[in-house]
């Protein structure tokens, strides 16, 4: 063959994960809890084709949840495993509870095998100096965006995950709806997967809900998108 003729490459699937801890508790019968509901929404809406999904309610997790959904992985939302997922994929979303009673002392509010809190703390991230090359993490976890007092560095979760060497990181600065963080996760999933613009995405976003909202049934919505901001690193 001619060696000046170089065939294309084909380039290799990004991982994607998605987290989902909902403290529960699970019901095999009756609605299923918001936070569950929507993660599992998420994750069927995903156009990704290399997916990593974890779901924990309650005591359940992975596969004994008995729901459907691509990419599932038959592990719990337990914070060893998601600073895996942060090491490995370059897109992760993250669905669950915020812990902020102090910026440099945050959390996220995950779950363990046995279904018992387990908090990924701000210093474990610390653990990934410059290991989060390029990646892309959206926290949709109420306060995570929290950055601190301070004009010329951001501190918290976005601070630190971006001194980790993260590109970019989408979180909100106050308390959210779920149905809201929702909203966010299907616009990331969706710009992920037609690499498109998620700031633009997310400015869209908050526009088209703001004609509704003089509704007081959905200015909560409106307040809730209104929290998300981007980080570039």
């Amino acid at each position: 063959p001619d060696l000046a003729v170089r065939p294309p490459v084909t380039p290799e699937p990004t991982p994607t994960a998605i987290v989902v801890a909902d403290p529960g508790p699970f019901a095999t019968r009756g609605p299923q809890p918001a936070i569950l509901a929507a993660g599992i929404e998420l994750a069927r809406a995903a156009r990704q084709s290399d997916l990593r999904v974890r779901l924990g309610c309650g005591d359940q997790y992975g596969r004994t949840l008995g729901v459907a959904c691509p990419g599932l992985i038959d592990a719990p939302p337990e914070p060893e495993g998601v600073l895996q997922d942060l090491l490995e994929c370059k897109q992760v979303v993250i669905l669950c509870h915020g812990s902020v009673v102090d910026v440099d002392a945050a959390a996220l509010s995950l779950l363990d095998r046995s279904g018992a809190p387990a908090l990924l703390e701000l210093r474990r991230i610390s653990e990934l100096p410059h290991r989060l090359a390029g990646s892309t993490i959206v926290l949709l976890a109420c306060q995570a965006g929290s950055a601190g007092p301070w004009i010329h560095r951001a501190g918290g979760f976005p601070g630190m995950l971006l001194a980790c060497g993260a590109r970019r990181v989408i979180a909100p600065l106050w308390p959210v709806f779920c149905d809201a963080a929702e909203q966010v996760g299907h616009a990331a999933l969706r710009e992920f997967g037609a690499d498109g613009c998620l700031p633009t995405a997310l400015m869209q976003l908050v526009d088209s809900t703001r004609v509704d909202a003089t509704d007081p049934r959905r200015w909560s919505r409106f307040h809730s998108l209104r929290a998300f901001v981007v980080w570039d690193g």
